[in-house]
């Protein structure tokens, strides 16, 4: 049979373009390789945004406790300063809510607050434990002055956060 050379150049051009046609079985491993670090990348930058905004979401509810803790201390002393600073000694304390009032009581074993969803607000009263603890200290300067410190306290999966804002409250009248 024969063969002219054009004819050999295109069996020749044709067994080179299917030499050349698909992947190589290293082509392909290395591809899923590299789709498989990016998923791992992608799903570990996922894993910690969303535990992120889980410690973000419980230190804004922290932070509102210690500014909640400090109006207590402030409501008292603008309700009669005299009584106030005559009432608490240097301690540390929590704020109780009843119907009518709201009391500084001695914090003891600082238990910790509990949350209703039908309640407004954190208390000890009823309720099931929430993760909070707080408690607020006082301790007079002078006749004058004196220092709130409110600390709240918590653990999340495992690790401590604690966050403390204080203040300085004057005899204003």
């Amino acid at each position: 049979m024969f063969v002219s050379r054009t004819e050999k150049r295109k069996i020749n051009s044709k067994k080179e373009g299917s030499k050349n046609s698909g992947f190589t079985f290293l082509e392909v491993i290395v591809a899923i390789y590299v789709i498989i670090v990016g998923f791992t990348g992608a799903m570990s930058l996922l894993t910690f945004v969303v535990g992120s905004a889980s410690v973000s979401y419980n230190r804004l509810i922290a932070a509102h406790l210690a500014q909640e803790g400090l109006e207590v201390v402030r409501n008292i002393r603008d309700s009669n300063w005299d009584t106030w600073f005559s009432s608490y000694a240097n301690g540390d304390y929590r704020a109780q809510y009843n119907t009518n009032s709201i009391d500084l009581l001695p914090i003891y074993n600082n238990p910790p607050l509990k949350f209703r969803d039908d309640a407004p607000f954190y208390q000890y009263g009823q309720g099931p434990d929430s993760i909070f603890k707080r408690k607020i200290t006082l301790n007079r300067i002078s006749a004058v002055e004196a220092q709130v410190i409110a600390q709240v306290t918590w653990t999340d999966k495992g690790r401590n956060y604690s966050l403390r804002v204080d203040s300085r409250l004057w005899n204003w009248r």
